[in-house]
């Protein structure tokens, strides 16, 4: 019988509390066991977190298997990784990286400063965050600059506006993402209890396929949302293989500078009602909002009940890179028996 041990991390932490972020289920699978894919796919579902993460050492040539295929995740840098939600491979998952990266830094006492992830998305890497709270780790992932899609409250159905970078983008998924924005916030299914909220912008990141709504009324609005996805809108995310809606406000306080915007992210798509805190969505939530605000270092608040912080960091000199940090704490360690 194989075992294999498993840890809940609460990822994007607030200041490393438990119950805060969001958890992830993180799997260390033996370098000389090998999963077939029913096995991923029924460990996550058996979790049932929003996403679990399999870590596999990927070694060095020369380096030889222990017995145990445990110790490579202490002496190795360079690790294959997988994310599943309860029904849905991802092709990215901050927090589940940055889950990952907690783990064998801080459960397998790895000795390396950096780690590197090879992932759908290419090669990740996390390192210690060089601030002054060394219980940072800071993922550097590419951006994906939102492009404006010319929508609002006050102009549902102007396209005047929209970025002629999106032109590159299918005119049919154009109008399906137009759809979805009009079927959950501005003409919304009689069931929903809320007034729809007033939308400022709305934008298309084309490369995670994020669709990002900036509604205006802070964070009373924003924690009131309960946003209601119907077949069709459902439907429609699946064909223009939409992967989440990310929502933001402004802070209560403009001024205060301990949070620049607040986020909800929700992903029906890929069996996920409301993500708590969401790394991939900052490669187009930090330009926009960095473009708004003029500032480079920005700190988020994410989710509605479970709160999590998230720190993005945007190079002056190149705009194809972020840097997205937080901290993590682990809940529960333990072993998986197949």
């Amino acid at each position: 019988m194989a075992s294999l041990k498993i840890f809940i991390v609460d990822a994007f932490s607030n200041d490393q509390r438990p119950f805060t972020g969001n958890a992830a289920a993180v799997c260390l699978v033996p370098v000389n066991l090998q999963l077939d894919e029913a096995t991923f796919y029924r460990i996550a579902a058996e979790m049932n977190q929003t996403e679990t993460a399999f870590v596999q050492c990927l070694l060095a040539p020369g380096v030889h298997i222990t017995n145990d295929g445990q110790a490579e995740y202490r002496t190795q840098r360079h690790y294959s990784l997988r994310w599943f939600t309860p029904t849905t491979e991802v092709r990215l998952c901050g927090h589940g990286t940055l889950a990952a990266a907690h783990v064998l830094f801080n459960e397998m006492d790895n000795t390396h400063d950096e780690l590197h992830f090879e992932s759908l998305s290419g090669l990740l890497r996390v390192t210690k965050d060089p601030q002054p709270r060394a219980d940072r780790l800071a993922l550097l992932l590419p951006t994906d600059a939102p492009l404006n899609l010319g929508l609002s409250s006050t102009a549902p159905d102007d396209e005047t506006n929209e970025d002629p970078a999106l032109q590159s983008v299918p005119s049919e998924r154009r109008a399906q993402l137009r759809q979805i924005v009009d079927l959950v916030f501005i003409h919304p299914s009689p069931t929903t209890v809320t007034a729809p909220p007033k939308i400022l912008t709305v934008l298309y990141g084309p490369r995670n396929h994020n669709l990002l709504v900036h509604i205006q009324g802070g964070p009373a609005t924003l924690d009131h949302l309960n946003p209601v996805f119907p077949p069709a809108v459902l439907a429609l995310g699946h064909a223009c293989k939409l992967a989440s809606l990310i929502v933001t406000t402004d802070p209560s306080d403009p001024l205060d500078p301990s949070t620049h915007g607040l986020v909800r992210v929700f992903a029906p798509w890929v069996g996920v009602y409301e993500d708590p805190a969401t790394g991939s969505a900052y490669t187009s939530v930090a330009p926009y909002w960095s473009k708004i605000l003029g500032k480079h270092e920005l700190i988020f608040t994410q989710g509605k009940v479970r709160k999590g912080r998230v720190y993005t960091l945007l190079n002056p000199g190149t705009s194809d890179y972020l840097q997205v940090s937080g901290s993590a704490v682990t809940i529960l360690t333990g072993r998986f028996q197949l």
